[in-house]
């Protein structure tokens, strides 16, 4: 098992990465983690990244909850992402686009297809289609 820790101050959030072999044990090792650190939970997570209305203050929670988000899919990251994708301001969207650097869901591809051919905004239509050639690449 191996244990990373990092502290990204562009989010100002730290963050612990475990990985393993045995799920069971890197299982209880996040809930020895969770609880001695006083870590946010993903529930705590997923709701700031759903209630922020300033969007600098929800680019960065979304951002946040991309570094959260399971490797295996899960609907509840899956939708604030898409919702910050959707958003209409282009921080909230941006934001959406490095949440999926971190959450390489390939249900995805579609929306950044879309940021890519559609958005009003140069870098973002660039970092969508860059972003979604890579998803394309790792199917």
């Amino acid at each position: 098992m191996a244990l990373h820790y990092y502290e990204d101050f562009d989010v100002r959030f730290s963050y612990l990465i475990i990985t393993g072999v045995d799920a069971g044990e890197v299982g209880d090792a996040f809930e020895r983690a969770e609880t001695w650190l006083d870590a946010w939970s993903l529930e705590e997570l997923l709701a700031e990244a759903r209630s922020d209305s300033d969007p600098e203050d929800r680019a960065k929670a979304v951002e946040r909850a991309g570094f959260a988000a399971p490797l295996e899919f899960d609907e509840r990251f899956f939708a604030v992402i898409d919702d910050a994708l959707r958003h209409d301001d282009p921080r909230v969207r941006e934001g959406g686009i490095w949440a999926v650097t971190m959450a390489l869901y390939p249900q995805f591809q579609p929306r950044l297809e879309t940021i890519a051919e559609t958005d009003e905004v140069e870098v973002l239509r660039k970092m969508a289609e860059a972003l979604a050639r890579g998803l394309d690449d790792d199917s």
